[in-house]
């Protein structure tokens, strides 16, 4: 979700860091210190190309592998002293542009192995000691699916020997679990407090590394001036020098050069498309024939997108343009000559590798269909000979998923690929598309390289672009809270809570509003709110089926408010306290209280009081229906249902619980009478009751999801019930109690969703509106007890129990085991018997939901972590 993102950035883990070590943290992800490794890691390519062209010199020492020693000791460090792992992603792409240089250099490079040793150990310490919650996101499963794919790729075909080969399982693993793992890893460290985008960090760290391949083709050239000036003289012209490694720096260049797009569109950024000239120019100079067409096709979506989001600059694109095809046409003999030399025999030969591993890829495919030859198959060693350590690739990732990875590996790619391709799509923010334009780079050049199929750094990027969108879409793609239906809904819910003629949005979609409230359990009082409304702008068959709708809430009302006053006539009789909780108790303070949705009758009275009631309402025809839970037992008439309360519900476990129950002891000693039409009710007092209200509301949230119906009976009583002198009471006991921080966003967000005058809750000034936004999206989309999402159904297996965070499936599972507990006690005394009755209770919720809502566990465990997160955040029962 698009709010909810935005809320989760508040949870830190060490928030208690010394300030030292803040000021180093800082220092470690700032722009300073990231230019200063930068300007380091070129001085050591430019030392590295000065001597590298001039072979006759014996270089005093090799300073690429200085630079990347250098590079392995900043990544160690910021991972030993920073708890946010996301700080070494710069670090670690300038490093990745650095070493390309020695790409094919494995006899170079293993000498220094020793160098991983405190990396690892570094690795492993951040991730236990600044550990996480797990995550499970939306490309968990895509990349599961890929995982088995690569891991399976070649059973039946490739050979035992080249299966177990150590480069081959590098890659097996890399592609495969161990990126997932790696996915599982970073994902539960992206909720840590930031005070950065993460999606802009990531950016601008690839602008970097494309600057950073820029500067290291500008030197290539510059250290063979002498041989530009021979070419000058010898032949009349410049020619193109192909440098070392073309495709690999091409590929940098292809995922930095959206970049530079997206930070002109800043004021006065306009400079910025000057780098995007110079990557585009660069790509060209690399001699990389892939670089060079899908530069180009890269360059036209960067233009479009472009055009279509920098305004303020529109008229100087154009004139670029312009400029720039003008520029082509006149120099077109030039370049001919210039590229004259690289493409002698065409720009594609018939006689290289790739056309001939394209030509032998369907034989491969043939040979086996559902796993194809594998990462490791070398029966193609005849055409290419791979690098040490290096694979037999085709250099394309089509052939390389049919041929290598067969029927499996076409539909785990395709699926992984779908699902990116669906993120993109639903996201509208212009740093949002222009990564997604990012990776589009590197999935073009992976057609005419092995790109993607490079588990570092290039698998591993693509899997930080989409880690980072991810969390921003919701079940439906779309953030509902900024809709026209959800802020109609929202303004005809006003009109009906306060009064005055709403306003709409210029062409309202009533039928959705309709579905929307009907979600809620709001629509009687919306449908007050269009009652304000002009007469003819509902259209009429809508307008008379929402009239049938509320005539039948009127009659279900009335006939539930006869049993309730039947049922006080009893208690007056007998002289039994009692308060309504919830229900009529705020059913009352609306204008029309009869349009509000009832659903029972919640009765609170003394514990000792219990049977006496009861054995009313089994002579008055109730029956007991079960026992719910240590605080009620519910009885039934047909479609009317009575909880008899002998606690307050939603009371937590341990020392706050315990205050709560001793605070909310006298709730029917102290409850008033109010009148309810021709009778009278006992309701709490306004302190009992915002308790009341406040338990209720994230116990219903927290269990499946909570609705507006809720949202409006709180409004409500804050701008009509809660005095100045009972909040002085009640605002203590909530900070005492860890529920401020919940009851200051709801305050906030029945300001600015639901018309409530800020003057009467003057504490919502100190709530954060980003997080308030994200409850509010959070009950749009979950709708009345979760009805308005299935990804919502079971998910109380995680939120509700949820206490400071935890891994998603732990949770489910610790959780699943207490039902079990209680539903089969003698689990308790057997504890092995939780291995057969866990797997048969999740089965059995899956097969015969017990409310219709079929629970599909990957999306249930995706939306309760998500959630879980912003609940999290609130700080429910945590006392400051």
């Amino acid at each position: 979700m698009t709010a909810t993102t935005a809320s989760l950035s508040h949870i830190d883990l060490h928030a208690d860091a010394p300030a030292w070590l803040c000021r180093v943290r800082r220092f470690l992800r700032s722009p300073l210190f990231l230019l200063l490794l930068f300007g380091f890691f070129a001085s050591c390519t430019a030392a590295f190309a000065y001597f590298d062209a001039r072979d006759f010199l014996t270089p005093p020492l090799k300073f690429d592998v200085l630079g990347a020693f250098v590079g392995v000791v900043v990544v160690s460090l910021i991972l030993i002293l920073s708890d946010d792992v996301f700080d070494t992603t710069v670090p670690f792409l300038l490093f990745t542009v650095l070493v390309s240089s020695r790409y094919d250099s494995y006899g170079v490079f293993i000498e220094y192995a020793f160098m991983a040793i405190p990396f690892v150990a570094a690795l492993i310490f951040h991730f236990v000691y600044y550990r996480g919650h797990f995550h499970i996101g939306k490309n968990f499963a895509p990349l599961l699916g890929v995982s088995l794919a690569v891991t399976l790729g070649g059973l039946g075909t490739i050979t035992v020997k080249e299966y177990f080969n150590p480069a081959t399982l590098y890659y097996v693993l890399g592609l495969g679990f161990g990126m997932l793992g790696l996915y599982c890893l970073l994902g539960a460290q992206r909720a840590r407090k930031r005070d950065y985008d993460l999606r802009r960090m990531l950016l601008f760290g690839l602008y970097l590394a494309a600057l950073y391949a820029v500067f290291f083709t500008l030197c290539f050239y510059a250290v063979r001036w002498v041989w530009m000036v021979d070419d000058l003289r010898i032949y009349g012209h410049l020619r193109l020098i192909s440098i070392h490694q073309r495709n690999v720096y091409a590929t940098f260049l292809l995922l930095g050069l959206p970049a530079p797009f997206y930070y002109a569109q800043k004021k006065g950024g306009w400079w910025h498309y000057g780098g995007a000239l110079l990557i585009f120019l660069s790509l060209f100079l690399t001699g990389s024939r892939g670089g060079m067409l899908m530069g180009l096709l890269t360059l036209i979506a960067c233009y479009v997108y472009a055009l279509r989001r920098d305004r303020r600059h529109r008229v100087l694109l154009l004139a670029a343009l312009g400029v720039g095809i003008t520029g082509v046409l006149v120099a077109l003999p030039a370049l001919i000559k210039f590229f004259s030399f690289r493409f002698e025999g065409g720009f594609i030969k018939g006689d290289e590798p790739r056309v001939l591993l394209l030509q032998r890829a369907w034989g491969d495919f043939l040979s086996n269909p559902l796993f194809g030859t594998g990462i490791g198959y070398t029966g193609n060693a005849d055409i290419y000979d791979p690098k040490k350590f290096a694979m037999n690739w085709y250099h394309m990732m089509i052939p390389q998923v049919v041929s290598g990875l067969g029927l499996l590996g076409v539909a785990a790619y395709s699926y992984l690929l779908g699902t990116r391709f669906s993120v993109m799509r639903r996201k509208s923010d212009p740093l949002a598309r222009v990564l997604g334009l990012c990776y589009l780079g590197l999935l073009l050049m992976s057609q005419v390289n092995p790109g993607e199929f490079c588990p570092m750094p290039y698998t591993l990027i693509g899997v930080l672009i989409f880690l980072f969108l991810e969390d921003d879409v919701t079940p439906d793609g779309d953030c509902i809270l900024n809709t026209p239906v959800a802020r109609d809904t929202c303004a005809l819910l006003s009109a009906g809570l306060w009064g005055g003629k709403p306003t709409l949005s210029a062409t309202p979609d009533f039928i959705k509003i309709y579905d929307l409230s009907q979600r809620h359990m709001i629509f009687g009082t919306v449908s007050e709110g269009l009652s304000l409304l002009d007469e003819g702008e509902v259209a009429l068959p809508l307008l008379l089926e929402w009239q049938g709708k509320t005539v039948t809430l009127l009659r279900q009302n009335a006939e539930l408010a006869e049993v309730e006053r039947e049922l006080f006539a009893f208690l007056d009789a007998e002289g039994i306290p009692a308060a309504i909780l919830k229900g009529s108790s705020v059913a009352r303070l609306y204008p029309a209280p009869e349009m509000r949705v009832q659903g029972d009758i919640d009765c609170l009275v003394p514990p000792d009081k219990i049977d006496t009631v009861a054995g009313y309402l089994r002579a008055a025809g109730f029956s007991l229906c079960r026992k719910e839970s240590d605080h009620q037992i519910v009885f039934t008439r047909g479609k009317f249902k009575i909880e008899l309360h002998f606690a307050v519900s939603g009371i937590p476990e341990g020392a706050v619980g315990e205050r709560l129950r001793t605070l909310l002891a006298d709730t029917v000693q102290t409850a008033h009478r109010v009148r309810m039409g021709d009778y009278e009710i006992a309701t709490p007092d306004p302190v009992h009751q915002a308790l009341i209200l406040l338990l209720h509301m994230q116990q219903h949230m927290r269990e499946g999801g909570l609705g507006l119906r809720q949202v409006g009976d709180l409004a409500l009583f804050l701008g009509k019930e809660l005095d100045e002198g009972s909040a002085e009471r009640l605002l203590p006991m909530l900070e005492e109690n860890g529920l401020m921080t919940f009851f200051s966003l709801l305050s906030l967000l029945c300001v600015r969703h639901l018309g409530l005058s800020p003057d009467r809750v003057p504490w919502a000034a100190n709530a954060d509106p980003r997080v308030a936004d994200a409850l509010m999206e959070d009950f749009l989309v979950g709708g009345n007890f979760g009805q308005g999402a299935e990804e919502f159904a079971g998910s109380a297996i995680i939120t509700k129990e949820r206490a400071g965070g935890g891994n998603a499936l732990t949770l489910a599972l610790r959780n699943v085991a207490a039902k079990c507990r209680e539903a089969w006690p003698i689990s308790q005394k057997h504890g092995i018997l939780l291995v057969f009755l866990v797997p048969f209770w999740v089965i059995r919720r899956i097969v015969r939901p017990r409310d219709r809502r079929r629970v599909r566990p990957m999306r249930m465990l995706r939306s309760a972590a998500r959630r879980g997160k912003l609940y999290d955040s609130l700080g429910l029962f945590e006392p400051k």
